[in-house]
């Protein structure tokens, strides 16, 4: 997993290399220096030598934490000397600005030594969980698990040992399920190939048996063939026959319609001078029809005129008893007189009319005599 050994990760300055305080300049200004520098060199020395190379020296990383801070503290008061300084120097701010950049960048590296040598213990536990993580990862996968499906980084030892042995457990569960599945496979393709072996025996058979009915079909269906073209012939001298006969059949049909194309014509003949003949009479019975409407309109003025002398008749008879008036009303319609008709139609009516007055005045003396 890791390029670099522990001590190439954690130790970054090799004991020895620190820097050099000797090696500042005096800045030959009022502001004083030798009081920071004195104290960076007491801070400076054996500092760089100061390497952790196990968790188990506590007691070295809080050393380093304290000259850590310490020097912190050191850096930061540099600073705020040299901007407090500053403003009052202007015209050395530049120089002072540099001097004060090459103490801090003694400072500073040393400074980010001791807190690599601080934090020893905490990049060590990351390495260590790091590769448990990895470890958990491959024991889960091996055990047939899904090292997403569970949170392996925070996991308590006796729950992961746990786990594993829960998917140890079922995934030997799964071999042995999967190790029956495949003998009861193998068992399955032997009944299988027994039960081919059973078909294709009992297709031969059958197919033998179908050979066999093809022969017998095919004979029949020879017979069936030379049977079918007996019928035919016999079909096609029949139609032969009827042929002739539907020739025959329809010549006489022919000559039947003309017969009767004939006869219609000369009905058509007769029709026409019946029709002519009918006009004539039609036109006649027109005329007669006038002269009967004509004595028709002098019967219904006869009727009235009856009608009009029964009702003064029967005016008469009021004061009579019923009998007496009915059989006078009798007498009176039997008298109903018209004058004389001349046509034959008047003649004719009048008779109808007389008929039924007469029968009128029976059945009125037929009721007046069953009072």
């Amino acid at each position: 997993m890791n390029t670099q050994t522990e001590e190439q990760t954690l130790a970054i300055v090799p004991a020895g290399s620190g820097p050099n305080i000797e090696t500042l300049e005096p800045v030959g200004t009022p502001v004083v220096w030798d009081g920071f520098k004195s104290r960076a060199a007491t801070l400076l020395a054996g500092a760089t030598s100061l390497v952790v190379t196990d968790v188990s020296q506590v007691a070295l990383m809080k050393e380093a934490r304290v000259k850590r801070l310490t020097l912190r503290s050191l850096r930061i008061e540099v600073e705020n000397h040299r901007v407090e300084r500053g403003e009052y120097f202007k015209t050395k701010k530049q120089e002072i600005d540099g001097q004060a950049a090459a103490l801090k960048n003694l400072l500073a590296p040393v400074e980010a030594h001791l807190l690599l040598q601080e934090q020893f213990a905490e990049r060590a536990e990351a390495i260590r969980v790091e590769e448990l993580l990895e470890n958990r990862i491959a024991e889960i996968t091996h055990a047939g698990g899904n090292p997403k499906l569970y949170s392996l980084r925070d996991m308590a030892e006796a729950d992961f040992v746990e786990l594993t042995n829960g998917l140890r457990a079922t995934q030997q569960i799964k071999i042995n399920a999967a190790k029956a599945t495949e003998i009861a496979r193998q068992e399955a393709d032997k009944a299988a190939a027994l039960e081919r072996e059973r078909v294709q025996a009992e297709n031969a058979r059958l197919k033998a048996e179908a050979a066999v009915r093809e022969q017998e079909a095919a004979t029949e269906r020879e017979s069936a063939r030379l049977e079918r073209i007996k019928l035919e012939d016999e079909s096609r001298a029949r139609q032969a026959a009827a042929e002739a006969i539907r020739q025959k059949q329809e010549d006489d049909a022919r000559a039947a319609r003309a017969e009767i194309e004939a006869a219609q014509e000369v009905e058509r003949a007769r029709l026409r001078s019946e029709r002519e003949a009918a006009e004539e009479t039609a036109r006649q019975e027109r005329a007669a029809r006038k002269v009967i409407e004509d004595a028709e309109r002098a019967r219904k003025a006869a009727e009235q005129a009856e009608i009009d002398a029964a009702a003064e008749a029967a005016r008469r008879a009021a004061a009579a008893p019923d009998k007496e008036k009915l059989l006078a009303l009798a007498s009176a319609v039997r008298g109903i007189l018209v004058g004389e008709m001349v046509s034959p139609e008047g003649i004719e009516l009048y008779r109808e009319i007389y008929q039924h007055l007469e029968k009128t005045a029976g059945m009125i003396e037929r009721r007046a005599n069953a009072l």
